[in-house]
């Protein structure tokens, strides 16, 4: 009965063992696997952060690019307006071969050159993307608006239907009612009520009960930011832009007072300065529209000059 008893033990004490030591094996194989997933997502961002360098303008009023990602891929993007000139993030999941699920995400790549309009998450195999300029009245930088999905614009604007279509951007659809709308396009409406909703007379973007202001600059680069992006990502954009604008009106200002010490007078030098601290102060869209007008006062100042500052 006791040698009975002894062998039972035995076999109880292998069974635990084998079954701790497979327990070992698959969280060690899932441990590798979960690492190189994330390996594999950090990648992803940084070769789509790269590829956003090309899509910046030179000369052009608008620039349009699309990235195939070839499988299911999840963007996330974050902003932060803190610092001199705030930063964004970028990271990207997969799909998981095993679950079919979300993949753990890459370590997120940081953009503090960059302007990237978008949802807070993009899902899709592919990116549409299009760059727009922006001036106030230099140029501050490049507007990169970025979605996964398509979008049906009802009763735009002629400019603005001519404006994307010259573009050639296969995402975006135009027509004079909702109901000719695709299912599962993203309706941007004009007049009436819908997801997106424009308010030409006020200057605002309505999307879930919160408003976005915007400006009509010269390539619309600010009104389209405000439709394609998360409203909370566009404020904090918004406020990063107006502090580079803060910094380069500093930077006018020198030149100013550089020129006007080799005789090239322009005495724009106090103006550029007090526009900056306007820029920098602002605290949300609400503001554009003021910065705007001095913005084109300014330009028209700078248009007169024998020595044009910018």
């Amino acid at each position: 009965m006791k040698r009975g008893l002894e062998v039972s033990f035995a076999w109880i004490f292998a069974i635990i063992v084998g079954a701790f030591i497979l327990f070992l094996a698959v969280y060690g194989a899932f441990n590798f696997i979960s690492q190189g997933e994330v390996q594999t997502n950090t990648e992803t961002s940084a070769q789509l952060v790269a590829l956003l360098s090309p899509v910046e303008t030179r000369i052009e009023s608008g620039k349009y690019s699309k990235i195939d990602f070839g499988n299911e891929i999840r963007v996330t993007n974050k902003c932060s307006s803190l610092g001199t000139f705030g930063d964004q993030t970028i990271s990207t999941q997969g799909k998981s071969g095993f679950s079919g699920g979300w993949t753990e995400s890459g370590v997120p790549i940081r953009m503090i050159n960059k302007y990237f309009f978008s949802d807070s998450i993009e899902e899709g195999k592919t990116l549409h993307i299009f760059t727009k300029p922006f001036y106030s009245p230099y140029k501050i930088g490049d507007l990169i608006i970025a979605s996964a999905d398509n979008y049906c614009f009802v009763n735009a604007p002629e400019d603005i239907v001519d404006d994307l279509k010259s573009m050639g951007l296969p995402h975006i659809s135009f027509t004079d009612k909702i109901s000719k709308c695709v299912q599962n396009e993203r309706v941007v409406c004009f007049s009436g009520t819908c997801e997106i909703k424009v308010d030409l007379a006020r200057g605002a973007v309505v999307k879930n009960g919160k408003i976005a202001y915007y400006v009509e600059d010269e390539n619309n680069a600010i009104f389209y930011a405000a439709i394609f992006s998360d409203l909370v990502i566009y404020e904090c954009q918004i406020k990063r832009l107006m502090k580079r604008n803060a910094e380069l009106a500093e930077l006018y200002a020198r030149k100013a007072e550089f020129l006007q010490g080799s005789g090239c007078s322009s005495n724009l030098a106090q103006e550029l300065r007090a526009y900056s601290n306007f820029a920098g102060s602002i605290t949300g869209s609400g503001a554009l529209g003021s910065i705007m007008q001095e913005a084109e006062r300014l330009g028209d100042e700078n248009e007169v000059l024998s020595c044009r500052l910018f």
